[in-house]
């Protein structure tokens, strides 16, 4: 990303949070005219027209929400790898939360799941 160091660029974004995705262009250098789009959005040809020589950059999980393009304008489109990184605190104290929310019954009183076979007058 170092060749944005500084320079402006197109940030398109269809997530949900597209702030934190334009901000994060913004920490790596880039000078960036932000477009949002809903979640989920499945960009047309003419949403990445914007008459200028500047590159676009947009996120991965929006870029394989491409229409199909000729080559030209493929040079001057990039998407940006996110990974996520898991806080396992995070994920221990909500899987501990759900599991005291649901109880386990072996003592198969009314609450516990029933298996119940489906008998046939033969």
């Amino acid at each position: 990303l170092d060749a944005f160091l500084g320079r402006a660029v197109h940030g398109l974004a269809g997530i949900g949070n597209p702030l934190r995705f334009f901000n994060a262009l913004i920490l790596l250098g880039a000078e960036v005219v932000q477009h949002p789009f809903d979640d989920h959005h499945w960009f047309t040809a003419s949403e990445l027209e914007f008459n200028d020589d500047l590159p676009i950059v947009m996120t991965e999980k929006d870029a394989i929400r491409l229409p199909a393009l000729d080559s030209a304008k493929l040079g001057s489109l990039w998407y940006l790898e996110v990974e996520a990184e898991l806080d396992m605190q995070a994920l221990n104290r909500l899987v501990g939360q759900m599991l005291a929310a649901h109880t386990f019954n072996a003592g198969g009183n009314d609450k516990s799941p029933k298996l119940i076979q489906h008998e046939t007058g033969d």
